[in-house]
């Protein structure tokens, strides 16, 4: 779902962003508002996918998330 939203933000950058050169026309911030309403679902999805699939991967050779960061020494 992360990933999904990234890249919605990727292709479709924010009109305030400081690093464009002119301002967005009305036209293109009304097509970054449709399209982003419209990758509403797809992250949606993409979050049930996640959700639904983390419980068979946890236990596969792909999932390399740390699960201790760090441990109280015993006093």
């Amino acid at each position: 779902a992360g990933a999904a939203a990234l890249a919605l933000s990727h292709a479709l950058p924010a009109p305030d962003a400081p690093w464009r050169a002119i301002p967005p026309t009305p036209f293109q911030q009304q097509a970054r508002a449709v399209l982003l309403r419209a990758g509403v679902p797809l992250v949606a999805v993409a979050a049930l996918t996640d959700f639904a699939l983390a419980p068979v991967l946890r236990h596969t050779p792909f999932a390399n998330a740390y699960r201790i960061i760090a441990r109280k020494p015993a006093t």
